[in-house]
């Protein structure tokens, strides 16, 4: 008993470890993409109105007009309206950490694996495997719809297996409640848990030869939740707007198979171990998919949902799969020894400092770029950071930029409540505020423009006497006192989520 509870208290320390060192990371982590879009109401076609901050008074019009116009996440991004109503992101990162502590023990207790060496080795795993690690993670709205998810269901799983059997009616209904708001997440991790739910429900009434009602009760709960994604109206028309169709998802199965078993890390990894286990005679078949074969249906399932959608499928939406074979493997894994101590501490801190450090490295970029912004009342003059490699995969908040007004409508009105500046290389304010040195022969385009390798825009010069017409999403047209300029683009490029069809630059003076 004593053990017992020794062992527990190690547990909780490993987590409140595990919880700091996520929080540093959480808070050094800014709004990103379509965070900005849940900080106002949407409207009746799907629009926001940036006069229109989100708020509690407007949240549950604003996600009726969304679930009708952009998808049927209802819960999550619901969730979303609601941490911005508040305007404090501290509040959603204290959440996100206790979330992720939570997601880290329920881990631990549908594996059956509850010890502390276990928790750090679970989370060096998640950090160095995990796909698109800041968006899961880290990033707001990514976090709300995987890592929320993934800890609602495995929460939801393990109350259904302790109360299918022996359960009062007030009881059942609070899980078949709960069971519709969590199947209401995200269907990259519902379509599996239904099919686990399912096939606990049918395994019981083939054992008793009586009609399980709480199991069929919660199951049939968490279908009218997962259904309320799938069929959702902004979930159709989301599909439309993308080609998917029947013709699509027919004609695409091959990649989609492709695509998912490419980007497939935990799965992999899984597979290797129980091959080798089986090799070694450490397990039979029979044994492994007895003990295993519910999380087994459970990938099947989603990978079967997820194939038909071809390259709509980001590597973010493996989650479901990834965390399924997660469980396995920790299933599969033995306990480590009291030898296994110290090496285990110090491989988790050696992952972990390299993440560390790109996400402060990040933090440190958006924040001057955000001190840049609140500067100045029409021009931004900021050099867009670098994201390749690892940078791109741990960091959830971006500062992706176009010299393009209109771009960053949504983020200067969430920040600073202005309209559309504009957002150009840190060296334009030398060369084109104060004087005219950027336009050299050496960077002349033959039309009459200038450009350079590292902008993605050609600079004309216009009689700096003759009114400005007002820009548009192809011309920008900007003033300064060394002369007057049209920016236009160099090549095509995707602008607030819509792919614009325009032709290369016609070269014209």
């Amino acid at each position: 008993m004593y053990s017992t509870l020794r062992s527990q208290k190690a547990v909780f320390l490993a987590l409140l470890f595990i919880a700091v060192a996520f929080w540093l990371l959480n808070r050094m982590t800014w709004l990103y993409a379509d965070d900005y879009s849940y900080a106002f109401a949407f409207g009746p076609n799907g629009g926001i109105d940036l006069q229109a901050p989100v708020s509690l008074d407007n949240l549950l019009g604003s996600q009726y007009n969304h679930y009708l116009s952009k998808n049927g996440r209802s819960i999550a991004h619901g969730l979303a309206h609601l941490f911005l109503c508040f305007h404090h992101k501290w509040l959603f990162d204290i959440c996100n950490t206790l979330v992720f502590a939570a997601f880290m023990y329920m881990l631990q207790v549908v594996s059956k694996k509850r010890d502390w060496r276990f928790t750090l080795l679970t989370a060096t795993l998640l950090i160095l495997l995990a796909r698109s690690f800041g968006q899961v993670f880290l990033w707001q709205l990514g976090a709300l719809n995987y890592l929320w998810a993934g800890f609602f269901n495995l929460l939801l799983l393990w109350a259904f297996w302790h109360h299918r059997r022996h359960c009062r009616w007030h009881v059942a209904m609070l899980l078949a409640l709960s069971a519709v708001l969590v199947g209401w997440i995200n269907e990259a991790v519902s379509v599996g848990v239904l099919t686990m739910l399912a096939a606990t429900t049918i395994g019981d009434w083939l054992k008793s030869r009586r009609l399980p009602w709480v199991p069929l009760l919660i199951t049939l709960a968490y279908l009218c939740g997962t259904l309320l994604i799938i069929l959702s109206p902004g979930t159709m028309r989301r599909a439309a707007a993308a080609g998917i169709d029947t013709h699509y998802m027919l004609t695409h199965l091959g990649f989609g198979t492709l695509n998912i078993l490419a980007n497939l890390r935990f799965f992999w990894l899984t597979a290797t171990v129980a091959v080798v286990l089986l090799a070694h005679r450490k397990a039979t078949l029979a044994g492994f998919c007895s003990q295993e074969g519910k999380w087994l249906l459970a990938i099947l399932a989603q990978t079967l949902f997820l194939i038909p959608l071809g390259h709509v499928v980001e590597p973010r939406a493996l989650f479901g799969i990834e965390m399924f074979s997660l469980i396995i493997l920790l299933h599969l894994l033995p306990l480590p020894s009291k030898a296994w101590s110290a090496p285990v501490v110090l491989a988790s801190i050696a992952v972990y400092m390299p993440v560390w450090h790109v996400v402060q490295e990040n933090h440190c970029d958006t924040l001057a770029f955000h001190n840049e912004m609140s500067r100045y009342d029409e021009v931004v003059f900021f050099d867009n950071p670098t994201y390749a490699g690892l940078k791109r995969h741990y960091v959830g908040s971006r500062v992706d930029l176009d010299h393009h007004r209109t771009a960053f409508n949504k983020e200067f009105a969430t920040y600073h409540h202005k309209k559309g500046l504009l957002v150009l290389p840190a060296r334009f304010r030398q060369e084109l505020y104060h004087t005219s040195h950027f336009l050299t022969t050496a960077d002349a385009t033959p039309d009459g423009g200038y450009t350079a390798d590292d902008i993605t825009f050609i600079v004309y010069p216009i009689p700096h006497r003759q009114p400005l017409p007002p820009s548009t999403i192809d011309h920008e047209y900007v003033s300064f006192p060394s002369g007057c300029y049209l920016l236009k683009d160099k090549f095509p490029f995707v602008h607030d989520g819509n792919v614009q069809k325009r032709a290369i630059v016609r070269k014209r003076k």
